[in-house]
């Protein structure tokens, strides 16, 4: 069986006012599509905010000898552009230490997980408020 397009014969049997309707709702989920759209973008300025936010603490937290480690705290956006990383990738000769001045025990230097927690709740109040302000406006 064929499938019929709205805009075929069975528009025809539509009444005015059913197509102004049926416009309607389409105008509708094109704003609401465009809405979702500037939310998402004001959330993600925020969480590239914060994430700046994390990386300037966990340079004021990490122990520094030569400064690599600290240098080496940065942010990084996705291509896509949805997703913000906050990242230390220091390294001396080839070994990438920074993960043991965070974890290993008998170092007990933490900075990054420190900064995160110190900095999480803004982090969130201020993409939850940015979100809110789209809202409000219909765009970012």
């Amino acid at each position: 069986m064929a499938r019929r397009s709205l805009s075929g014969s069975f528009a025809r049997h539509l009444s005015h006012r059913d197509r102004m309707r049926q416009n309607g709702i389409w105008r509708t989920m094109a704003n609401l599509r465009e809405m979702g759209e500037h939310v998402a973008e004001a959330v993600m300025r925020a969480l590239r905010t914060g994430a700046y936010r994390i990386a300037s603490d966990a340079k004021s937290r990490c122990p520094v000898d030569t400064g690599r480690l600290r240098n080496s705290i940065d942010v990084s956006q996705s291509r896509s552009g949805n997703r913000v990383t906050v990242l230390a990738d220091a390294e001396n000769d080839g070994y990438h230490y920074a993960k043991h001045v965070e974890f290993d025990p008998q170092i007990n230097k933490p900075y990054m997980y420190p900064a995160l927690d110190a900095n999480k709740q803004q982090i969130y109040e201020d993409a939850r408020n940015a979100a809110s302000r789209a809202i409000a406006r219909g765009h970012a």
